[in-house]
């Protein structure tokens, strides 16, 4: 089967469990602390902006397209790591950007 390869962001997650398969929960700076772990307990994988490299938690990786990156590893039309949560076997890491 081929790697599916797309990007897909809700800032609706609370309400959209139903997208955890196709969709990143998006966890912005302003949410409170618990929101990442409510995204989680919903299916989500998140996608989190941070102010500073030192707030990456040890199950997040720094997006691989990132602009913030001196050169970018990859594009995100190439890279498909947004691409929701395939099911409770998917282990791969949840994604941060730096504010940018």
């Amino acid at each position: 089967m081929a790697k599916r390869r797309f990007s897909n962001y809700t800032h609706n997650w609370e309400n959209a469990a139903h997208l955890a398969n196709f969709a990143m929960a998006s966890i912005d700076p302003y949410m409170d602390g618990g929101a990442k772990d409510r995204a989680k307990a919903l299916g989500f994988r998140t996608f989190r902006i941070i102010d500073n490299i030192k707030q990456k938690q040890d199950d997040e990786i720094l997006c691989p397209s990132s602009s913030t990156l001196e050169v970018a590893k990859t594009s995100c039309s190439e890279c498909g790591l947004c691409d929701g949560k395939q099911g409770e076997t998917d282990t791969r890491k949840n994604i941060v950007e730096l504010v940018h």
